[in-house]
């Protein structure tokens, strides 16, 4: 009997959603649902619905704050 191999299995990563961004940086949903539209959050549409990664939420933050102190 032979094995078969399999690739490593890669996790997804984690989705929010415009409420859960709203939650995270304290603002209101037409302030994410605008930087959306702007291009200034990078997001994914999924049918009607934006999600936005952890990591891409996190890359703006930091791009914000390096701004902020430039």
């Amino acid at each position: 009997m032979t094995t078969m191999e399999h690739p490593p299995k890669r996790s997804a990563p984690e989705l929010l959603t415009v409420g859960e961004v709203a939650d995270r940086l304290r603002v209101s949903e037409g302030t994410v649902y605008s930087l959306l539209r702007s291009g200034a959050l990078p997001a994914v549409k999924i049918g009607s619905q934006w999600r936005v990664s952890a990591d891409r939420l996190s890359l703006y933050l930091t791009s914000q704050t390096a701004e902020a102190k430039g």
